[in-house]
């Protein structure tokens, strides 16, 4: 087995820097969410930062975070963050306590389909591409409001925010200027205000920016590298 003692290290370090970022955006450390992205990594690294307060975490393959769901014996809640194939679904609302990749009407509309089949109401955040990067999934900022104003006849989703995948620069304060305009999208659909939209989160950046995502206003970090270090091979 692999020496797992930087891992607590690592999360010490990473919640330090939430915190640093949360009191200079005006927040506390309890008010962000840390998701600890363990895609890649094994059971024993996920158990050491489950052990260390780690209570969150994501996942972007299907079959690899089914494995992990369901042999580990702790209980954390599990993100999908992935981009989800439409046959994966069920997997997906059946194993996941959120999906936060949701990037189409029509992936909206089978989470609803197979959710209700489930009888489970399914938590999902829309991932929006703000640049229109052709690389990169997501809806367009154009028609985020339209989207959610037709999710109200989606009844068993529960729309809880915003995700952003942004693009990636050297320098990450380049990504400065897109995690204020996500926040700005973000608080006018709050003001609005859409029966099938709670704005609980707004979930953006990663272990290069998570700092100046949070002075930003995100109260979501998806964090890999910065808590498990280089990535392994794929499971």
């Amino acid at each position: 087995m692999d020496n797992i003692s930087f891992i607590r290290e690592n999360i010490a370090d990473v919640k330090s820097r939430v915190e640093a970022a949360a009191l200079r955006s005006g927040r506390a450390a309890s008010d962000i969410c840390i998701v600890a992205v363990s895609k890649t990594f094994g059971n024993d690294l996920i158990e050491e930062a489950y052990a260390a307060g780690m209570t969150e975490f994501g996942e972007n393959y299907i079959q690899e975070g089914i494995t992990k769901v369901t042999s580990l014996k702790i209980e954390p809640r599990w993100h999908f963050i992935g981009h989800l194939q439409k046959n994966k679904v069920r997997l997906a609302v059946k194993h996941f306590s959120m999906i936060q990749s949701v990037d189409s009407e029509s992936l909206l509309e089978r989470i609803n389909k197979i959710s209700e089949e489930e009888q489970k109401r399914t938590d999902v955040l829309i991932q929006v591409n703000l640049e229109g990067e052709e690389s990169k999934s997501g809806f367009d900022q154009q028609d985020i409001i339209r989207t959610i104003e037709k999710a109200n006849e989606n009844k068993w989703v529960r729309i809880c925010g915003l995700m952003q995948i942004p693009p990636f620069y050297d320098d990450p304060e380049e990504n400065r200027k897109n995690f204020r305009q996500l926040r700005r999208m973000f608080d006018d659909i709050n003001k609005i205000g859409f029966p099938n939209w709670n704005g609980l989160f707004l979930s953006m950046g990663m272990t290069d920016d998570f700092e100046i995502a949070i002075e930003e206003g995100s109260n979501m970090v998806r964090i890999g590298r910065a808590i498990f270090g280089y990535r392994r091979r794929k499971i």
